[in-house]
């Protein structure tokens, strides 16, 4: 792991942990083992740091997802790898996102803000894509709205990082198989 990622790693931990505005600059330095100053090297403020932990997160799936939604498989498959591949990624390596964004979005900047939303938009997008190519292969018999159908998938699968235990019986790929297919068998 790279130093930068390290930096990453303990300001996602300290901004879930404390939040962001309890964070200093002093209090990630002093965890990561680096001199305050050093720490400006790799991110020049704390906005930039909150910024970082929440899109890499967006940048490693939102790839992923687009490659599932292009791919071959029949929809209800891309659906269940869609899923599963969010669950995974978010017990893996991206667990702190969700909630720190829940919390932490006001601490960012209009523009930031914004940038992280169009992001987290097309993410969804593909979410709700899939869905539809899903309902009308006929995969689909429940009558809702797509965005309420995705909202749930989603309000499921975030909803992990809050219960989940690493150090527990189950691995992060036995929840994100068990889910979903949980998820398609409540819509299908």
């Amino acid at each position: 792991m790279s130093q930068r990622d390290v930096i990453l790693d303990v300001a996602g931990r300290l901004f879930q942990e404390k939040g962001f505005k309890a964070t200093s600059m002093e209090d990630i330095a002093r965890q990561v083992g680096m001199l305050k100053g050093s720490l400006y090297y790799y991110f020049p403020s704390k906005e930039d740091l909150l910024y970082e932990v929440l899109m890499s997160g967006l940048d490693e799936t939102v790839p992923v997802a687009e490659a599932i939604r292009k791919s071959n498989l029949p929809p209800l498959e891309k659906l269940r790898k869609l899923i599963e591949n969010h669950i995974v990624s978010l017990l893996t390596k991206h667990k702190k996102a969700p909630i720190i964004f829940l919390y932490e979005k006001g601490s960012l900047g209009e523009q930031r803000r914004d940038t992280y939303m169009r992001r987290r938009d097309q993410y969804e997008q593909v979410f709700r894509d899939i869905v539809e190519e899903c309902k009308q292969a006929g995969c689909i018999k429940v009558r809702l709205d797509t965005k309420i159908i995705v909202f749930a998938i989603l309000g499921l699968s975030n909803w992990t990082v809050h219960w989940y235990n690493e150090k527990g019986p189950w691995t992060p790929e036995d929840v994100g198989r068990w889910l979903s297919d949980l998820a398609v068998r409540m819509v299908t």
